[in-house]
């Protein structure tokens, strides 16, 4: 293949979005493993060098590959995963062994998406979970430069960039890998979006997948007013009870304040109109005695 086949994509340098923490990279005994993943969601084989390029294996290490291999589709395909795993030539660079990188070169060669899919959930559902709301990503990407800050706190993201130097897609190519590798983020992220006006159905979509996937005996549902599901983590219910205790508190305390040593009646309804303006006509109709 001339250096002119080959995708202009692959021979760009590396990226920040594209690097993985070794921890989470494959090794070459887990050869046999990989080949089986594929093989058990329908790969053929047929585009493992279009695959392989996207890998980040170099042309030329393909090349002697397929000439010592010569029309042995099977065995080309098993080398150049070895090689993969032994993180040859530029794979590094393309994000390392990982079942993420696999996935998404299964995705970038085009007519393997539905292998991609099936090793997502099979692997990954947090990734199947967040691919489902792809139809939402512009609106999902259009918020994230606002959130940069809480993005980078939560390791969501690499580095903390200006919000006018970003845009939401690059964040988002992060935001899945992140995901990608820990599926915790997952909820992390939904958390986060719930707290923008334009992502809140969104964030509490997501929430409630991932509860239902990984924590199906752990969710709370809540309604406010206006009939809005709320889903919300078993864990955050203890911080509501302590939330109600302090409130109940406060109350006793002003109660006791108030027996103690009772201010005017003009100053306690000033306070109440204040707190509450639905409360005005009923303080007008208060005795001042």
């Amino acid at each position: 293949m001339s250096a002119s086949l080959v995708p202009t994509d692959l021979v760009s340098g590396p990226s920040p979005e594209t690097t993985t923490d070794s921890q989470n990279q494959l090794q070459i005994t887990d050869l046999a493993e990989v080949l089986q993943l594929l093989r058990r969601h329908g790969y053929s084989g047929v585009s493992y060098h279009t695959l392989s390029l996207y890998l980040g294996l170099f042309p030329n290490t393909i090349r002697v590959i397929e000439a010592d291999h010569r029309g042995d589709t099977e065995r080309c395909l098993s080398e150049c995963f070895t090689k993969w795993l032994g993180k040859a030539d530029d794979v590094q660079k393309k994000g390392g062994p990982t079942i993420y990188s696999l996935v998404s070169a299964l995705r970038r060669i085009g007519g393997e998406n539905g292998v991609a899919d099936g090793i997502d959930m099979e692997k990954h559902p947090a990734c199947k979970i967040l691919a489902c709301h792809s139809a939402q990503q512009s609106v999902i990407a259009a918020a994230l430069p606002q959130l940069v800050i809480v993005l980078y706190l939560t390791k969501l993201i690499k580095e903390m960039i200006l919000p006018t130097n970003v845009q939401g897609e690059n964040l988002l190519i992060q935001i899945k890998e992140a995901v990608c590798n820990d599926y915790q983020k997952l909820e992390a992220f939904a958390v986060i979006l719930c707290k923008v006006k334009a992502t809140i159905e969104i964030g509490n979509s997501l929430l409630k997948e991932y509860s239902e996937v990984f924590c199906s005996d752990d969710l709370v549902v809540m309604n406010d007013d206006n009939g809005l599901k709320i889903y919300l983590p078993q864990s955050m219910t203890a911080q509501f009870t302590t939330m109600r205790l302090k409130f109940g508190q406060t109350f006793l305390k002003v109660e006791k304040c108030i027996k103690e040593k009772s201010p005017a009646h003009k100053d306690i309804k000033n306070i109440l109109s204040y707190y509450s303006e639905d409360l005005e006509s009923q303080i007008a109709h208060c005795e001042s005695t």
